[in-house]
């Protein structure tokens, strides 16, 4: 359950800024009795998104090997990424309801639907059929529906506000570690020549034997979190809220530091503090738009690269290096921006960084440095190291501005939700708009309009609706 913060009572005052030193800590009277499973189910969760991820990426990082074995273009597979993420956002609203509403159903579905998916795939290499590969996409798509906003929900349900921001970052940084193994394992996997198709079927074949016991071990291991331990957990924030209200800061009773439902937030309450909130609305813009860029940029990459000349083995060890040093810092600044008092500066930290790799990053394409040649191998140095750093930041802040955001009057799911739809929808038109030589121009420019909203939202500290800013 998340802090909640009066929509009148904080004027001129952001939740960063009136947040006491730390969280409260847990007594052992406090402590959930069932602690271990909790972090079962987080497991379970983790995995299952890194299976979704695995299963969407690993076509991009070798559209050469499936168009020639599934009988198409290059570019119509390079679209499967888009149609996934399209298809993830227009399933992600009724998803994430049913998530709220029935959460173990909500993600047997989820599984089920992924481990389908690899098989498949199988099915589609095995027959050269590109419209079960497109199949294949759909339902994989499908079992995203009901994860996306897991994180949020199970951290404010399930663990004391302490481990909030490490427990959500476990669970989305397993997303992009699929990404990473999606990237990483097809290109170097694969035999190359006449070989292709037989090495590609046992590379899917393989994928749907490894991902099939994850089915199993969902009934082994998932278990509903119990009353008693919901009751603990909703005590602890509300003891945070109670530290913030110390500091002369009003408690809403529209909002979840009361004892009311969960459900009775819904989307009225979502839009409710949107409207009068406008640093939440700003966060929540902000968040989303550099998640796009880190959603867009592992696919993108791929073609943008092949304009100057370098091939996909490359490009998967870019795409290594990007996420890779993305999930290490998620999980770091997971561990460490465990109190909100530390999310503003680690936030702004991230997103300046982002917004200045990636425009360096578009003026060394644009100025011709970026080329596979001996006599510009520098330009190429300079752009593992703006990757790397721009993975680290644009995938690394997504635990922390959830976290930051879930401290609106909000449920959580819910903030989750609107933070998520952005990034696969804007993911999806990123990856389109930037599959070109160009393509970093506009992940520069979008990076620079997210940090701009970050830096209002924590500027701007007011309780004013939006309307009467405009």
């Amino acid at each position: 359950m998340p802090l909640s913060v009066g929509l009148e009572g904080a004027a001129g005052r952001g939740p960063d800024s009136i947040a006491p030193e730390s969280c409260p800590e847990p007594t052992d009277a406090q402590q959930p009795a069932s602690t271990r499973q909790q972090w079962r189910v987080v497991l379970v969760v983790a995995l299952n998104s890194m299976l979704n991820a695995f299963v969407s990426m690993n076509t991009s990082s070798v559209e050469r090997e499936y168009a020639r074995v599934l009988n198409t273009t290059e570019d119509d597979v390079a679209h499967l990424y888009s149609y996934f993420l399209f298809t993830v956002m227009l399933g992600m609203t009724p998803g994430m309801i049913w998530a709220t509403q029935q959460e173990g159903v909500a993600l047997c579905f989820s599984v089920c639907a992924n481990v389908s998916s690899t098989w498949i795939r199988w099915l589609s290499v095995n027959t050269g059929n590109y419209g079960l590969c497109l199949l294949s996409t759909v339902v994989s798509a499908s079992g995203a529906w009901t994860i996306l906003s897991l994180p949020a929900q199970i951290t404010h349900q399930r663990f004391p506000p302490d481990k909030g921001t490490l427990t959500t970052s476990i669970m989305i940084q397993a997303n992009y570690f699929g990404w990473l193994l999606g990237a990483f394992i097809p290109p170097h996997a694969l035999r190359h020549g006449p070989s292709v198709p037989a090495s590609l079927k046992e590379l899917c074949f393989a994928q749907a034997v490894v991902a099939t016991p994850l089915f199993f071990l969902f009934f082994l291991v998932y278990r509903p979190v119990n009353p008693s331990d919901r009751r603990i957990i909703a005590e602890l924030h509300q003891d945070l809220a109670q530290s913030m209200s110390s500091l002369n800061v009003e408690i809403s009773n529209a909002g979840h530091a009361n004892s009311q439902s969960l459900s009775d937030g819904g989307f009225k309450q979502l839009f409710k503090s949107l409207v009068a909130q406008p640093t939440f609305a700003l966060q929540v813009l902000a968040c989303g738009l550099l998640g796009g860029i880190s959603f867009a940029l592992p696919s993108s990459s791929v073609a943008i690269l092949e304009h100057f000349g370098f091939l996909e083995r490359v490009s998967s060890l870019v795409n290594v290096g990007f996420i890779g040093t993305g999930i290490v810092a998620g999980l770091l600044f997971g561990k460490v921006c465990n109190t909100p008092r530390r999310y503003e500066g680690c936030l702004k930290i991230m997103f300046v960084c982002s917004a200045a790799c990636l425009t360096a990053t578009a003026w060394l394409a644009s100025q011709g440095f970026l080329r596979h040649d001996e006599r510009h191998w520098w330009g190429f140095q300079v752009f593992l190291f703006l990757s790397a750093v721009t993975g680290m930041s644009s995938i690394g802040f997504i635990g922390v501005g959830i976290q930051a955001a879930a401290l609106y009057p909000a449920d959580p799911g819910y903030v989750c939700w609107a933070i998520e739809i952005i990034i696969q929808g804007l993911g999806g038109g990123l990856n389109f708009w930037s599959a070109n030589k160009n393509g970093f121009v506009p992940l520069a420019a979008t990076a620079i309009v997210a940090t701009t909203f970050m830096y209002l939202s924590y500027a701007c500290h007011t309780t004013r609706p939006l309307g009467r800013l405009i």
